[in-house]
């Protein structure tokens, strides 16, 4: 059996629009979205990432991060 994590990422938040693309630490050119992949690869137990998102236009580029970072995007729509 597989084990893998479902990360949920979308920029249209309504509390902080854009919070998976800000960068961490402030100026570090880290998104958060790259940080969460880059901790959860370190684990041993994961052997899958799987980036979740939605259809609209405005989440493109958590698409392109996803496949930037060789991982398998599920783009579901709303």
């Amino acid at each position: 059996m597989k084990t893998g994590a479902i990360i949920q990422a979308r920029m249209t938040s309504t509390r902080l629009p854009g919070k998976v693309m800000k960068e961490l630490p402030f100026g570090s050119g880290i998104r958060v979205l790259e940080q969460v992949i880059r901790r959860l690869r370190k684990t041993r137990t994961i052997e899958e990432i799987i980036v979740a998102t939605t259809i609209n236009k405005e989440d493109d580029e958590l698409v392109a991060i996803s496949e930037k970072e060789g991982l398998t995007s599920l783009e579901v729509g709303t």
